[in-house]
């Protein structure tokens, strides 16, 4: 009786009809996305990941080799792969064991544990669809939440990784779970929703590093709320502390590995600044044609790729990577352009933005394009290319939100602002802003219905708040 009774005021409870809804239908579209879309394909990246992971439910460590001697990596951030490593592991104990991928050749579907994965990964994009329902349902009205989490559900370019052995699944349920503990926070003042925000924030830097600047955008947040300098101060430093003991093992495996503290800089990951520096210079020789396609890639092999994880330390710490770099900056000798800037601003921020609802595959590696437009138009598909420009124009509308409702909705959004704040840095690979589309897809679907109400319906702004949002 008392089940029946838990369960009846569970279920009449629209909130959790909402939740319930929301998981299902986000599940079905990763489901089916799973069961038909790249069955025989994993982006390149996604091999690294999966012997990773291999290796680590086999004992061999933390390396991507497939053979001895298994050289300790340092080059991806661990999270991903022992996320990876821990459905395995079940894999494993129950079915059978899971094997190594040859990046020369691989047929995935050999592969069953990484179908398991796969459905792992699917559970994980449905709870985060559940978890931004949380999150906005802290200012806005339930059935508005609904609509708004239920479009997010669907928003194919996120619901696709999926299906990939990439790291977007994760990353966006734990950026989207800092935003809901990061405003539980806020709103209590209660420290236990700190504590448990810094957790998720050593495990978003050690899935994709560019978070560990978070505090610059979290202390104008915190100051702002408590009018307080030093309860400002006091929180990132707890913040920052527990961050940095839960990833330390981490930290401590890799300055073991390489005693030089400038390895912390990019916590312990081998894909130093002085690196990257360097492999953009040789990637700017193609652009400028100084040097071939083929030469790029066979520079970036032996100078990046190919080379051993303590070379790379070697090369960024002892000025080999910056002496480089400085010496192609000035046989590229480029002059800074108004024009040219403002041009490569626009195209980073477009590949930031959200510009499609579903994806499209093309290309002898059927790569993933969050863009599809640019595909039909250049096709010559026009039918297609209106069809997906309605979906652009749904991602811009977004901007209406932004100016209408930012006051009312601004503390559900350091995580936006900050990722924001990169666009410059990390839209050349149009994925890693996937993780916060959940905001932009929030303010566009508010713009549709202040749009629908103030001219259609004629209402009065109050009217539409008082619809919108809770009191």
């Amino acid at each position: 009786m008392f089940i029946n009774n838990w369960l009846f005021n569970f279920l009449k409870n629209r909130n959790t009809a909402y939740i319930i809804i929301i998981f299902i239908i986000a599940l079905l579209m990763r489901i089916i996305l799973v069961q038909t879309a790249f069955q025989g394909y994993t982006m390149s990246d996604g091999v690294d990941y999966h012997n990773l992971a291999v290796n680590l439910t086999t004992g061999h460590g933390y390396t991507r080799d497939i053979s001895p001697p298994y050289n300790p990596y340092f080059f991806r951030e661990p999270v991903y792969p022992l996320y990876i490593a821990m459905v395995y592991k079940i894999w494993d104990i129950f079915r059978g064991n899971s094997n190594y991928l040859d990046s020369n050749s691989y047929d995935i579907k050999n592969h069953p544990e990484i179908k398991f994965l796969k459905f792992n990964q699917a559970i994980l994009g449905a709870l985060t669809g559940v978890i931004f329902y949380l999150v906005v349902n802290q200012y806005l009205r339930c059935y508005i939440s609904f609509i708004i989490s239920v479009i997010f559900a669907l928003y194919i370019p996120l619901a696709v990784f999926s299906t990939q052995i990439m790291r977007e699944t994760l990353q966006t349920f734990l950026v989207i779970s800092m935003s809901f503990f990061l405003i539980k926070y806020f709103r209590t003042k209660k420290y236990r929703w700190l504590i448990i925000f810094s957790v998720f924030w050593a495990l978003v830097n050690m899935t994709l590093q560019i978070t560990i600047f978070l505090p610059v955008v979290l202390f104008v947040f915190l100051f702002f709320i408590q009018k307080r300098f030093v309860y400002s101060v006091r929180d990132i430093v707890v913040s920052f502390i527990i961050m940095c003991i839960v990833i330390s093992p981490w930290l401590i495996r890799s300055y073991n590995f390489f005693p030089n503290w400038r390895i912390f800089k990019t916590l312990g990951v081998s894909m130093t600044y002085e690196q990257l520096e360097y492999v953009k210079m040789i990637r700017r020789l193609g652009i400028h044609k100084i040097i071939s396609k083929d030469e790029v890639y066979k520079t970036l092999h032996k100078e990046w790729y190919d080379i051993s994880e303590k070379e790379k330390f070697e090369k960024s710490f002892n000025g080999y990577y910056v002496s480089k770099a400085k010496a192609l900056s000035i046989l590229i000798n480029e002059t800074f352009s108004v024009t040219k800037f403002f041009k490569n601003t626009i195209k980073s921020f477009r590949a930031f933005w959200m510009e499609s609802l579903w994806v499209t595959a093309s290309g002898k590696n059927i790569q993933l394009h969050s863009r599809p437009h640019s595909i039909y138009r250049a096709n010559k598909n026009y039918t297609l290319f209106v069809a997906s420009m309605s979906a652009f124009i749904f991602g811009y509308i977004s901007f209406l939100g932004f100016f209408l409702f930012f006051k009312k909705l601004y503390l559900l959004l350091p995580m936006f602002i900050y990722f924001f704040m990169l666009f410059p840095f990390i839209s050349s690979s149009a994925r890693r802003s996937l993780s916060i589309h959940a905001f932009i897809i929030m303010f566009s679907t508010l713009s549709i219905f202040y749009i629908i109400l103030k001219i259609v319906y004629r209402w009065k702004t109050s009217e539409i708040n008082d619809f919108l949002f809770k009191v």
